[in-house]
């Protein structure tokens, strides 16, 4: 288990290392101990040595000089005490000391037998006979406890080398296995680190252990790997979702474009079949087929037999295979056909082309009403305009006619009574003048019924109208005219720009005006028209004042649901007023009530 752990473990790798160097500081500092306490005993053994063999010494010459002999004396009791020193003694019982320790034993058995006997005996010859001996002795053991001592200092040096050794080769081995197992697999994984936050989710680490560094590698691989995964997952997502975004986009570019290609052209049931064709192009997995109820071909074929892409279809339904859905057209609550998707791959379309094809049906049925819409608006504008050329007929040339006719009538009177010239001559210029003014009507009303609304629309139109009447007389004419936010029908925009030239009419005729200005603005839900001039005003003298203009301009006003106000202007002049709500805001009205 150790042995695995020291393999597997850098943390236990590092604690081995350190345990050793502690245990080789700890053996070091014991040895150390141990060498310094034999050196203090060598040197107390040494310095005993030289104290015994000073005092035999002095002994020796106090014997030599003496000429009465030997007296006991501290010299004597100093050379028992040294013989007997205890340092001495301990530094001597050491393995490897043997013979030093016989020479201790033979200084000993001489001081102790000879030496010490005959001080105390007093005999001198005896004491010299065996000095030096003693002191040979002392000097042999001095030597060899120096020796000893030197050879201490000398495996000190050595124990000191070895450690040193020891240690700085455990110091390379642990530099070696932090350069090789910890340093270079940190910097793989840093150098990792980097490439994988600049992107490089394919980035692995290559080392390959069971330490906690392999193990971090280990890790940091799967983790890539796991990140490598996620992004492609994330990219397959993101790439289902653009494409998703891009048949949303396309389904609502082409609902757009159908939309308005329905709106504006659907006349025939080749516009149908291009349109079913532009679906089927977006939809491949499935098979679009048109089917059309009897009046609803009839609307978009104007009558002629419908095209195979209108067919009822029931040949082709029934020798297809696969699952068939059916979309119904409806609008208004009128069913006018079914869109049959047949799928030959899913058994159901997908969710997006359910609400595509669901969208497709709602659009041709709206489109089928619009344009049957547009053909009931299109039969009552038809009618509307009938009726106003009738009325206008009938109250302006109408009436002209039958006063000529009355004059005509009267002049044959005045020829049979045999009048004189000047009464004749006076009914003929009333003739002339009648035959004047129905020709300048009937100019006026060619003139309204070419009227037509252009590209330009409802402002280009009023300036057409207002550059006519300016190069026509000499009146200073000023539009403005304001941008709606509410759109108008042809009908309101045709009375409209109708009732201005009426107005700029009786301007040059009766108002005797220098200065005209047209405003056309929307005030909240109404639009309003307002024509002023600066001329004779309504109580002004006006021979002849226009009471037939005016009807027709209030009975325009009223068929587009308005009111027409004429009033004085201040300082002087007329005021012209037309206001109605345009039939697009009365229409949610209407129904509310």
């Amino acid at each position: 288990m150790l042995l695995r752990q020291l393999r597997t473990s850098l943390l236990a790798q590092a604690t081995l290392v350190i345990g050793v160097l502690l245990i080789i500081a700890l053996l070091r500092a014991i040895f150390a101990l141990g060498l310094n306490w034999m050196g203090q005993h060598d040197d107390a053994a040494i310095e005993n040595i030289h104290a015994l063999h000073s005092s035999a010494y002095q002994l020796t010459l106090h014997a030599a000089r003496s000429e009465t002999g030997l007296q006991p004396g501290d010299e004597t009791a100093r050379l028992q005490q040294q013989l007997q020193n205890e340092h001495l003694r301990q530094a001597l019982h050491r393995p490897g000391r043997e013979d030093l320790l016989a020479t201790w034993e033979r200084v000993n058995r001489i001081g102790t037998l000879e030496l010490l006997p005959a001080i105390e005996q007093g005999d001198k010859a005896r004491f010299l006979r065996h000095a030096g001996a003693f002191g040979h002795e002392i000097d042999q053991l001095a030597a060899g406890l120096q020796e000893a001592r030197v050879r201490l200092q000398r495996l000190d040096l050595q124990q000191v080398v070895v450690i040193m050794l020891l240690v700085i080769s455990l110091q390379l081995l642990a530099i070696y296995i932090l350069r090789v197992r910890v340093a270079r697999p940190l910097d793989r994984l840093l150098d990792a680190t980097e490439k994988l936050r600049a992107g490089n989710l394919d980035v692995r680490v290559e080392y390959q252990a069971t330490d906690e560094i392999g193990r971090l590698s280990t890790s940091f691989n799967m983790m890539a790997e796991a990140l490598a995964d996620s992004h492609r997952g994330l990219e397959e997502r993101v790439q289902k979702k653009l494409h998703k975004l891009a048949q949303a986009n396309a389904a609502l570019e082409l609902l757009f474009r159908s939309s308005h290609s329905l709106a504006h052209s659907l006349h025939s049931a080749e516009a149908l079949q291009e349109l079913m064709q532009r679906f089927q192009a977006l939809l491949p997995g499935l098979k679009l087929q048109l089917s059309l109820e009897p009046e609803a071909r009839a609307a978009v074929t104007d009558g002629v037999s419908p095209g195979a892409a209108l067919a009822a279809g029931e040949a082709g339904e029934a020798g297809r295979a696969g699952t068939v859905c059916r979309y119904p057209i409806r609008s208004q609550g009128f069913v006018m056909g079914e869109i049959r998707a047949h799928c030959d791959v899913a058994p159901t379309p997908a969710g997006w082309e359910d609400d595509l094809i669901r969208a497709l049906a709602d659009l041709i049925g709206s489109a089928l009403v619009l344009r049957r819409q547009r053909e009931q608006d299109n039969q009552l504008l038809l009618f509307n305009e009938r009726n106003t050329i009738a009325r206008e007929l009938h109250d302006s040339l109408a009436q002209s006619l039958s006063f000529m006719k009355l004059q005509i009538s009267r002049l044959q009177a005045l020829i049979l009574q045999g009048k004189d010239c000047h009464a004749v001559e006076a009914v003929a210029e009333e003739l002339r003048t009648g035959i004047n003014d129905a020709y300048a009507q009937l100019r006026e009303l060619l003139t309204t019924f070419r009227l037509d609304i252009g590209a330009g629309g409802l402002s280009a139109a009023l300036q057409a109208a207002v550059q006519e009447f300016s190069r026509l007389s000499n009146l200073d004419i000023r539009l403005r005219a304001d941008a709606l936010a509410t759109p108008l029908s042809d009908q309101e925009k045709v009375h409209m720009v109708q009732i201005m030239r009426e107005a700029l009419a009786n301007c040059v005729r009766h108002a005797e005006a220098i200065r005209v200005e047209v405003v056309m603005r929307q005030a909240g839900d109404e639009v309003e028209l307002i024509v002023e001039d600066d001329g004779c005003g309504l109580c002004g003298p006006a021979p002849g004042l226009p009471q037939h203009g005016i009807a027709i301009m209030q009975e325009r006003a009223r068929s587009i649901g308005g009111t027409l106000l004429l009033e004085p202007r201040q300082p002087r002049g007329t005021r012209v007023h037309l206001r109605f709500r345009p039939r697009l805001l009365a229409q949610p009205s209407k129904e509310s009530s």
